[in-house]
């Protein structure tokens, strides 16, 4: 992967080990943006890509209907990376396997997660209590998205819709073909792939809380990012306005 697009990468471990939702060093507007995945969702697993209008894509790979530390069922697990400026990755079923892979190896640590009696079960009460464990996986995925997807990132181009279908998530199961994924993200800001989905491809209106979450988090990430973009504008109002007095100015004096 291109150092540039890395350097605009951020992974994210998030989920509900003890009943409250959790992200491990996530500020305020993180926590709003990954708690949208804490929906009780009927799938065991998932990868979802979500796409906002403020140039962030995020693949995250979530597991649900897991047993938190204190022993209640409905718990879930996420994980993702984030590509920041119009970055996006072309090779998603790669992604989707990497995830996979590295959930399965969490599982075998027993320090994260422990599959009991069929069951997966959360060991800790918040991710502060396995910080080595949080820094072993995302150094995983780093390594592994930096050395094994050299070529498949790109920027998003003016084919990937914007302001339509903002309350629309794509359901797709696992068996479809990268391109056909590539080209529901193009029409949908939320794209859902699961071996829980049929063939079929449904289209489902997003919760309303949910919607307005991800809005919330876009105008909060545009006011941050355009905040030196004002400056510069007034700046330049301020200057033509000062620029019409003085010709008004020399007009009235010519008179």
């Amino acid at each position: 992967m291109n150092k540039k697009y890395m350097d605009d990468t951020k992974l994210y471990i998030f989920g509900t080990p003890h009943n409250n939702f959790d992200l491990y060093q996530g500020n305020e507007n993180e926590i709003n943006y990954f708690q949208t995945f804490n929906n009780g969702s009927n799938e065991n697993e998932k990868f979802t890509i979500l796409r906002p209008t403020n140039g962030q894509v995020s693949y995250s790979y979530l597991r649900y209907n897991l047993i938190s530390n204190s022993n209640v069922l409905g718990a879930f697990f996420g994980m993702s990376v984030v590509f920041n400026n119009g970055i996006y990755c072309t090779d998603v079923k790669s992604l989707y396997d990497l995830f996979k892979v590295v959930y399965s190896n969490i599982l075998q640590k027993n320090v994260l997660l422990k599959l009991e009696n069929d069951k997966t079960v959360f060991q800790v009460s918040k991710y502060e209590d396995a910080k080595d464990e949080i820094m072993r996986i995302t150094s995983i995925l780093e390594k592994n998205i930096r050395n094994n997807f050299v070529g498949d990132f790109k920027k998003l181009d003016p084919d990937f819709k914007q302001g339509i279908n903002l309350n629309k998530e794509k359901q797709m199961n696992y068996k479809a073909t990268n391109n056909a994924i590539l080209l529901a993200m193009k029409e949908y800001p939320v794209v859902s792939v699961s071996p829980a989905y049929k063939a079929k491809v449904i289209i489902k209106n997003l919760p309303k809380e949910t919607v307005e979450r991800i809005q919330k988090v876009e105008s909060t990430v545009s006011v941050i990012q355009s905040k030196d973009k004002w400056v510069i504008f007034w700046g330049v109002v301020a200057g033509f306005a000062t620029i019409v007095l003085i010709m008004l100015f020399i007009g009235l004096w010519l008179k």
